[in-house]
Formats: C-alpha cells, structure tokens, sequence
C-alpha cells in the first residue's frame, strides 16, 4: 500500500457533519482564536512506532472551558503520525492522528469530528521546534487566505499533563481539519489515481496552488504522485489539490530539512517555481490575488510572532518579503514564474481510482 492510500485509510474514519455544499466551518474551525485547552496523557506509554504493526493506540483526555463557562472532559485515543517525527530520539511530543468518541463530542467544539491530525511543538527545551510548528501554521493560514480550497487548521494553547512523569507545561500546537470532512464542505468527494494527469484540474486552482509553494519555498510536494496533497474531484469532474506538510519548505526552515537533491539547490530558502504551463492561466488575476492577501499575512505574522520567537517570525517576514518584491516586479515575475513553468506531460490513457 503507497503512503498515500495509508495516510488516507487512517483520515477516512467517519466523515464530519457537514453540509455537503457548504462553505460553514465545523464548529472546531469556525474560529480562528487559539483555543485554551488541557491535554491528558501518558507519553511514557505513546508507542512511537505505529507502522510496527504493534502499537496499540493510546487513551487520552482533552479539556477546555465552554462559552458558558461548563468544563467539556473529552475522553480521545491518539496514534503517533508523521516518518520522521515518530522517533523518541527526535520528538518529546510527537505529531498524532487523535480520535474521537461521536457520542462524547455532540454540543461541543468537536462535534462531528472522529479523527484530527494534530501537529506538536515537538521537542520540550529547543524553542526553535516551537518556532517550526507556528511557522508551519502560519503556511496553512496563508493558504487559507488565499483559496477556500485548502484545509482548514486551529491553533491550541495547551496545558499538557503528562501522568508518566507528572510533570506539566504550556506549549502551542494546531489541528488540521480531517480530509473528508473538508471534501465535504467543498461538495467532491476524495480522490486517488496512481499519477495524476495536470489536466484534470483547473488552470487557475492549480497555479495558484503552485504560486503558494513558490511562495513558502517548498519543493516536498507533487500533484501527480499525491505527495503531501491530497486530490478531491467535484461533481463536474475537475479535481482539486490541497497541499499539508510544509516543515520542509523555506518558511519554516527547519534544520532537518534540505531541497530534493535534483533541484541543486543549496537550502530550502531557495525558490524554484515548479507549476505547469496551462493556457487558461490568468496570470494577472493571480498575481492580484496574492497581493490582495499581503495585508492579512502581514498581520497575522505580527501576531504569531508574539506567541513565539520574534526572531524566527522576523527572518519569515523577510523571506516572505523577498517573495513580494518578485510578484511585484513585472520583470521578475515573468523570468522567474510565468516563463519558469513546466511543460505539461504527455498526455496518457484515463487512469483509474486506486483501490
């Protein structure tokens, strides 16, 4: 079974209630505050190796304080995520898929939900990795900012308690909202061929897709081979990509992280353009739409950068800058973006849907 199809086999739990059609957030997402909340668990019992096949998924408990000032105790089981991160020897806090009891959260913020990704601070004493994970949460956001395509996260504040050692500390991590649940509310359906053909999507959706990787510096993905994408086709039959993962672009410049070595570049931070050449693309339009979101991003990296390192979240603001002085200059744009595009592959036989 390819990576995909087992990321996906553990997201298809059961789908969130949602409104197929609807723009509405899950309850979870309809806010984009940090939610204050307690975290129950026994990290010395975390199996950190889940694809061993003997792992047993972990009971937990995760708490937070209502509207109306009730305490919502909901009990959850967690699973370690991610190929690098599972370690112990790299994370104290590993990422987790964390599942939910349906009966549990019904009138609370995770009505609806049975299963979240969520993304940790990782290791307790190096504040760069915290640095990481906020940096990493500001990528989804910008994609948020930009496409209502694109998953939708929620930044926690959290009191962790660790009742292996009984020692307890506040650290920030983030949800991510469960790929069916977004398929959903963007009325498709999930969707995976062993590579998809470009053509399949729509020129302007896809480009700006590829704008915003350009955008983070990132070159950990690919839309024909699903690789930190995930593919939902509407009813029309067109297919929509949305990208996660993004600790391996030049946003977040994490120390473990380095370009694919046939690109020869020297360091993530490095952009290389690598959308298709497609002919319906409104290159104006989009160049107009990023910067229409400038004043969002500016914003929020201001206010991101108070929750963690303001140094870490000024060298993001200035690697960003880089990214609008380009966009900004006709020139630029058109040597680095516009004339940098791929050409598309040779067109195949109609692939069909991976069992």
């Amino acid at each position: 079974m390819s990576r995909l199809m087992l990321f996906l086999a553990l997201l298809l739990a059961s789908p969130a209630l949602v409104d197929p059609g609807s723009t509405r957030a899950a309850p979870l997402f309809a806010d984009d505050a940090a939610l204050e909340m307690e975290f129950e668990l026994d990290l010395s019992r975390l199996c950190r190796n889940p694809t061993s096949g003997k792992c047993k998924d972990l009971p937990a408990a995760i708490a937070y304080n209502a509207d109306d000032g009730t305490r919502v105790r909901l009990d959850v089981m967690v699973r370690t995520r991610g190929r690098w991160n599972k370690r112990t020897s790299n994370c104290s806090v590993p990422a987790l898929f964390i599942y939910f009891d349906a009966a549990q959260t019904q009138g609370t913020l995770f009505e609806g939900q049975s299963m979240l990704p969520f993304t940790s601070h990782c290791r307790h004493g190096r504040r760069q990795y915290h640095a990481y994970m906020m940096k990493e949460y500001l990528a989804h956001r910008i994609y948020n900012f930009l496409t209502v395509a694109s998953l939708k996260v929620r930044l926690a504040h959290i009191a962790y308690i660790d009742n292996g050692s009984d020692v307890r500390y506040r650290r920030y991590g983030f949800f991510v909202e469960h790929f069916e649940s977004a398929a959903e509310r963007l009325d498709a359906e999930l969707y995976s061929v062993d590579s998809l053909d470009p053509r399949e999507t729509n020129p302007n959706e896809l480009a700006t897709l590829s704008l915003f990787q350009y955008m983070i510096g990132n070159l950990d993905w690919s839309v024909t081979k699903q690789h930190n994408i995930v593919l939902m086709r509407r009813q029309d039959g067109t297919v929509l990509a949305l990208p996660f993962d993004f600790d391996y672009s030049g946003l977040v410049d994490a120390e473990y992280a380095a370009p694919p070595s046939e690109f020869h570049l020297r360091n993530v931070r490095d952009r290389l353009y690598r959308g298709y050449c497609r002919p319906g693309i409104d290159w104006e339009q989009l160049f107009a739409d990023f910067l229409a979101v400038r004043p969002d991003i500016s914003r929020l990296v201001d206010e991101l950068k108070e929750q963690s390192s303001s140094t870490a979240f000024s060298r993001a603001n200035y690697f960003l800058n880089r990214f609008w002085h380009i966009i900004e200059s006709d020139a630029k744009r058109e040597l680095r973006i516009v004339n940098a595009c791929r050409r598309l592959p040779a067109p195949s036989k109609a692939q069909q849907p991976s069992a």
